[in-house]
């Protein structure tokens, strides 16, 4: 789960959401990084190659890891946000590093995620910081201990064949 000071909880994976009617999640394909997220408050969110069109830097949709930095990079979009929707995941891809150092941090042994994410438009729309883990409040943790996973390895379906033929 991630967490939204505007739109509350957001699902990674089907696997955090016990009434979960449709298998979806974010994964790693190498090192590109895509599926959905599920938000009850602003819909389906995609990740870099699920997404259509262009993103803000003006290249098709995309999002990646570093494997040198585990830094992630890229982009992901609330589906219902249209082109208001696009989610930077480093601070890199707007160029304001100097002034809002934020990223996404994915450690690959674990998949474990941290960080901040940012959705922000020019004429102040947009839902804000996205914490993609409880160690990134102070505090927060003992209250509520969430934090975002990404599948880091190829995984059958329950039938044990590769129904989603993503290999």
């Amino acid at each position: 789960w991630s967490w939204s000071e505007h739109v509350g909880w957001m699902s990674w994976n089907c696997v955090s959401s016990p009434s979960c009617t449709i298998d979806y999640g974010v994964k790693f394909t190498g090192s590109d990084i895509s599926g959905f997220i599920w938000s009850p408050n602003v819909g389906w969110v995609c990740m870099g190659s699920s997404c259509i069109g262009n993103a803000p830097d003006g290249r098709v949709s995309w999002a990646n890891l570093d494997e040198d930095t585990s830094e992630a990079h890229g982009w992901g979009q609330i589906l219902g946000l249209q082109d208001h929707g696009w989610i930077s995941l480093n601070c890199a891809e707007y160029g304001v590093c100097a002034s809002s150092n934020y990223r996404m941090m994915v450690s690959r042994a674990t998949g474990e995620v941290s960080g901040w994410i940012w959705n922000g438009n020019a004429d102040g729309t947009g839902i804000g910081w996205i914490s993609t883990n409880c160690v990134n409040q102070p505090g927060s943790c003992g209250v509520s201990n969430y934090f975002v996973t990404i599948n880091t390895t190829e995984q059958v379906c329950n039938n044990n064949e590769d129904d989603d033929f993503d290999l």
